[in-house]
């Protein structure tokens, strides 16, 4: 196998570019500017030549079509995406919630995030598509935070998140594992991992986007009763509001940031949902089972392993 540094080449800057689009968006720069504007569709003219590319060069190619057209690898991939973004979301704005509205060090917001902690260790031996559902509901409690939400509540949100967060943890590794070919293993899993991080990068900037954007709309809508600027207060960070204001602006500030992570928490229902679209194709299978799975290669046919499964008694893939 060599390296594939045309690709590497074109996907680099096209991740770059379309992260720095959704980071400057509504922050640095307005939506509608040029340069938001020309970073996101410089990263989608880069990305279509990065698959033009990976078409040409076929099965040397970084991520071979092939590969990406194997129903497990595709899957996985995409559960991995939309995965991560839900757990990654779920883990950093809930920290901020912790720290705005009851004031905790940072320390302590780790604390009082032990529930999720606790639900994903004791449910990581647990796999299946009701994660994605789970996943959906916790999320929908937790958009319902706010200043006043009780500790029985909080807390039993975060355990309902932590059991879906523990269902998907493991399921898509042990179908690459267990369902494509030992000599391609690595390869697909290098797929899935990719995707994983591209989903984790992608997944803070644009829930930071909602935040940050969120939060200033609501800090405008009562600027002439916290009588200073949301820029002011974004800017301060969520350890200084209290150094800021105090009494009913404290409130009305308060309000604005609980609000503005019920927001972001709608980013984790859209995604746990994806989730929920894409775990299925992990499939049930018996993988005590499957042997001698054939390479998948751009001649082979689009269900690899079929054959060779069934001749050794293996559940060939549906």
């Amino acid at each position: 196998m060599s390296l594939d540094l045309p690709g590497f080449m074109l996907i680099c800057p096209a991740v770059v570019m379309f992260l720095l689009g959704l980071q400057f968006g509504g922050n640095r720069y307005p939506w509608n500017s040029s340069v938001v504007i020309g970073l996101l569709v410089g990263a989608a003219v880069t990305f279509a030549l990065f698959l033009v590319w990976e078409y040409r060069q076929g099965d040397n190619a970084m991520m071979p079509f092939a590969m990406l057209k194997h129903k497990i690898i595709w899957s996985a991939a995409m559960t991995m995406f939309f995965s991560l973004t839900s757990v990654l979301v779920a883990d950093f704005y809930i920290a901020i919630y912790f720290q705005a509205i009851h004031d905790d060090s940072p320390l302590m917001s780790g604390v009082h995030m032990l529930p999720i902690t606790l639900g994903l260790v004791l449910f990581t031996m647990v796999s299946g598509i009701l994660r994605g559902a789970i996943s959906a509901v916790a999320y929908g409690f937790l958009s319902t935070l706010s200043s006043s939400t009780s500790a029985a509540k909080w807390i039993g949100y975060q355990i309902l998140y932590g059991v879906a967060g523990g269902c998907m943890a493991a399921a898509p590794y042990i179908a690459i594992q267990n369902l494509v070919p030992a000599e391609q293993i690595s390869l697909a899993m290098s797929i899935v991992i990719f995707w994983q991080n591209i989903g984790a990068s992608t997944s803070l900037i644009a829930a930071n986007a909602i935040f940050s954007n969120t939060l200033r709309h609501e800090l405008q809508q009562h600027v002439t009763e916290i009588r200073l600027s949301p820029d002011i207060i974004v800017d301060a960070g969520v350890r200084s509001i209290r150094n800021l204001v105090s009494g009913s602006q404290l409130t009305t500030v308060l309000a604005a940031y609980a609000k503005s992570v019920d927001h972001v928490m709608y980013l984790g229902i859209a995604v746990s949902v994806a989730v929920l679209v894409f775990a299925p194709g992990l499939g049930w299978k018996d993988i005590r089972k499957v042997k001698d799975l054939q390479a998948i290669t751009k001649e082979s046919p689009d269900k690899p392993g079929k054959e060779s499964a069934r001749q050794e008694g293996g559940v060939s893939e549906a």
